[in-house]
């Protein structure tokens, strides 16, 4: 019986590329099926795949995980790259910032090399996602040269479909890394295509208006924002577009188009309470500013506040659930080890069932074997909850306090902001010199405040490297230290220090400056830090 699911197995597979829903009913005819293990890994890892291919949404990835443990020990190893790169992008679409996605990819990768596996597919999948992991991860240069991989992948397989999303996502990369002149090239590769499925037209233009706005030509990215609306379907998508047009136009000094834009992006939230749409309501804010409404422009500002504050907030429970979920995969293993070594014990019983003086010795041997074990379990995984809970504090409480500082400031901007705007009936030099002023001296505030975040609590956070080290670093290069090694992207610690994305990149830079002349290098390399692996 197990041969015949093994057929229907092996045929479900044949047409997981050229009829995915086929294959998909197919595999759905083998529920409540009694599998071997190995049909049982087999079964799952196709299941994971056609579900992938026909869009449904899937929400563990516990049925994966079993493939994973079973091919892990075989000799299967394309078996094993499939699930190893199915598992990451499961854990990627379910999470886009876990960081095991990539792990998961890393470990495809070293699979598909080492053993010389021949699937362009699986390879170009591979390569595609882990450089959307390093963009996301504001690693634009290795995102880059993955994208170029995969394209060159789909190209000789005449993969034209995968292809056209390669070098779009090549031209975004070259976009965020700010080297613009490979873009005019690969433009014109699409445009000289016979054609671009419809489907992939609204992405293609985006790129096209994102390049434009880049080399500041705003007719041109008005022009493409405004085809992509024609041919866009994505609902949730076209609060974006319309923002864009509104940046745009703003750039042109055209209020009007600007405010009008600005509206309709508030008006298209798919998502009224999503935090991470906070920048629409400050750049409506800006457009108001600059059409002198200050009233509704202070209204504005305050609102984006809110969500800038719950944005944050947000982004750092998923890091705190992110650690406890690598903490949890470390408890697994330890119960997977146990579970092996009493495996192993009892086939040891039944082979040396005859050799009752020998048997006895093992059984005892064994025994206390596995309650050292279990011991050693039950001790390790009160370690990680105190573990956990101590680093969930110590972090939670300095991202807090870098919160508190922009919220004890806030009421004072606002009322200091209206006074002078109230008392100027119309703009002025005036005006602008005590609007500058202003601004600069909240700033100043803001940074001092800062310092006052920079305690010994935090050097405490930062003891894997040396004391001293840590203590020759400025104010600014510890906290970018910090809230590197806790993922945070660059964007996102911009955000948190009310900094630029190119100041950080700076200290970054300063950063791995210092960590060469202090022959830290090969430390940090080896305690997996991020500030050396992501550059």
């Amino acid at each position: 019986m197990q041969v015949k699911y093994r057929e229907r197995l092996v045929f479900a597979d044949s047409l997981l590329q050229s009829d995915p829903k086929r294959a998909l009913d197919s595999l759905q005819n083998f529920r409540n099926t009694l599998f071997s293990s190995a049909n049982k890994a087999y079964y799952y890892l196709l299941l994971t795949i056609a579900n992938d291919k026909n869009d449904v949404n899937v929400l563990n990835d516990s049925l994966i995980g079993v493939s994973i443990n079973y091919y892990k020990d075989s000799k299967d190893y394309y078996n094993y790259t499939r699930a190893l790169t199915y598992n990451g992008i499961l854990k990627y679409l379910l999470d886009k910032t876990d960081t095991t996605a990539f792990d998961s990819f890393k470990g495809a990768e070293t699979v598909y090399v080492e053993n010389k596996i021949k699937d362009p597919n699986i390879l170009g999948l591979i390569y595609t996602y882990i450089g959307r992991i390093n963009k996301a991860d504001g690693n634009f240069k290795e995102a880059e040269e993955y994208f170029n991989k995969a394209s060159q992948v789909y190209y000789s397989t005449n993969s034209r479909y995968n292809y056209i999303i390669s070098i779009i996502d090549i031209i975004w990369a070259k976009l965020n890394n700010k080297t613009y002149s490979g873009i005019p090239d690969l433009i014109s590769k699409l445009d000289t295509l016979d054609s671009i499925p419809d489907e992939l037209i609204p992405y293609f233009y985006n790129a096209k208006s994102g390049y434009y706005a880049s080399i500041k030509d705003y007719e041109n990215a008005i022009l493409f924002t405004k085809e992509n609306l024609k041919y866009n379907k994505n609902q949730a998508s076209r609060d974006n577009l319309y923002y864009g047009l509104s940046a745009y136009y703003l750039q042109l000094n055209s209020l009007d188009s600007a405010l009008y834009y600005a509206k309709l992006s508030i008006e298209n939230i798919s998502d009224k309470e999503a935090s991470s749409e906070y920048h629409l309501y400050r750049h409506i804010a800006d457009v108001y500013k600059f059409k002198q409404e200050y009233k509704m422009a202070s209204d504005y500002y305050f609102k984006a506040y809110q969500f800038h504050q719950r944005y944050l907030e947000e982004v750092s429970s998923k890091k705190i659930l992110e650690l406890e979920k690598r903490y949890n995969v470390q408890a697994k293993d330890l119960q997977l080890s146990i579970s092996d070594e009493k495996n192993r014990f009892l086939k040891l019983v039944v082979i040396g069932i005859s050799i009752t003086s020998i048997l006895l010795l093992v059984i005892f041997w064994f025994r206390v074997k596995i309650s050292r074990k279990e011991l050693e379990i039950r001790r390790h995984k009160e370690e990680i909850k105190a573990q956990i809970a101590e680093s969930k504090l110590k972090k939670q409480r300095v991202i807090n306090n870098l919160m508190k500082i922009s919220t004890a400031l806030l009421p004072e901007i606002t009322n200091d902001y209206l006074k002078i705007a109230n008392n100027k009936y119309s703009l002025s030099p005036e005006l602008y010199e005590d609007l500058i002023k202003l601004n600069k001296r909240y700033n100043n505030e803001y940074r001092k405040n800062i310092n006052s975040v920079i305690n010994s609590e935090l050097i405490e956070i930062l003891d894997y490297l040396p004391l001293e080290f840590v203590e020759q670093l400025s104010t600014n290069e510890k906290l970018v230290l910090f809230l590197t090694e806790e993922g945070y992207s660059t964007s996102q610690i911009a955000e948190i220090l009310n900094n630029t994305a190119n100041s950080v990149r700076t200290s970054k830079m300063r950063l791995l400056q210092k960590i060469n002349d202090a022959t830290l290098y090969e430390k940090c390399v080896s305690l997996g830090l991020r500030i050396v692996s992501n550059n």
